[in-house]
């Protein structure tokens, strides 16, 4: 199943952004919060901003798999693995400081992020209607 293949390299990211909020907390001695330290935000926002995300991703997905099994897999391919770029490209624009040199990653891994969503939600709801 194609939803697991993807879930798995998405709980991957989301561990390796668990232990790099983890890991900057223990350097900076930060327990809860962020407080001042611009490179926390950055490393709290990706992981925050991946675990709203992912979910609904993973619904969508797992929803037209089930749903509509002859559906091309190389679509959803093109889908899903556009979204775990996207998720990549995302957090290594947050992870490091706001400088306009980490606006780009950033603003691709949002695009590849939305029109993945984007696009199973709108086949999801087409395919209600066939």
């Amino acid at each position: 199943m194609l939803t697991g293949f993807y879930a798995g390299w998405l709980v991957i990211i989301f561990l390796n952004l668990t232990l790099q909020v983890i890991k900057g907390r223990r350097e900076h001695q930060i327990a809860y919060g962020y407080g001042e330290n611009h490179e926390i935000a950055g490393i709290v926002s990706a992981h925050s901003n991946f675990v709203a995300y992912v979910p609904l991703f993973l619904i969508l997905l797992f929803s037209i798999e089930l749903g509509q099994p002859d559906i091309p897999h190389l679509y959803l391919h093109v889908v899903a693995t556009s979204f775990v770029l996207g998720r990549l490209f995302h957090a290594r624009g947050l992870s490091k400081s706001e400088k306009s040199k980490n606006f780009g990653p950033r603003k691709l891994g949002m695009h590849l992020t939305i029109w993945p969503i984007l696009a199973l939600a709108l086949a999801n709801m087409l395919f209600y209607f066939l």
